[in-house]
């Protein structure tokens, strides 16, 4: 009876155990996402009919006086037919304008810098460039915020231009 006993006894512990172990393991947070869905290749001879320029709402101040003097925008290029951001060739001008019209500078990238600006973000394709203000002519403490407006001409077809202005604020404190 003791042998019988003590194999009783080593069973119930080991169900206890495991029962143990395995309400132990709780995962913390959401379940993990399911892999984003590949963006499908674009189709060959598209052209980009309209395109959404974003930017941080601040320009970034990388000397320290306050004044932001570095902006990054990201590019997406779209056509009304097709849901994807769009990869393409061509060549982008930027220009930054005072609220009132006046430009203050302007930066180019021509096919190949642009191509190299390409990156593979969430949505798909996009261009991320950095305008920089201290080499395209200085800072400008007069003004709190600017207009920033994008270009686009590809290399077959015509060109595109964002829909409005982008602000951009220069103060940042």
């Amino acid at each position: 009876m003791a042998r019988r006993s003590t194999s009783f006894v080593l069973a119930v512990a080991a169900v206890f155990a495991a029962a143990v172990l395995v309400t132990g393991c709780v995962t913390e947070g959401p379940p993990p996402r399911d892999p984003p869905t590949p963006v499908p290749s674009q189709p060959d001879g598209i052209r980009a009919t309209r395109m959404l320029p974003t930017v941080a709402q601040f320009a970034i101040d990388t000397n320290g006086n306050g004044l932001g003097d570095l902006i990054q925008p990201t590019i997406f290029l779209f056509n009304d037919q097709y849901a994807f951001p769009l990869a393409l060739r061509g060549a982008f001008t930027f220009r930054l304008m005072t609220h009132h019209g006046r430009l203050l500078t302007t930066w180019e990238f021509d096919s190949a810098k642009a191509q190299a600006a390409v990156r593979m973000l969430n949505p798909g394709p996009g261009y991320v460039f950095e305008l920089d203000m201290l080499k395209a002519g200085g800072e400008y403490p007069e003004l709190a915020s600017c207009d920033l407006f994008v270009t686009f001409a590809p290399q077959d077809g015509p060109a595109i231009q964002s829909r409005g202005p982008t602000t951009v604020t220069l103060r940042v404190r």
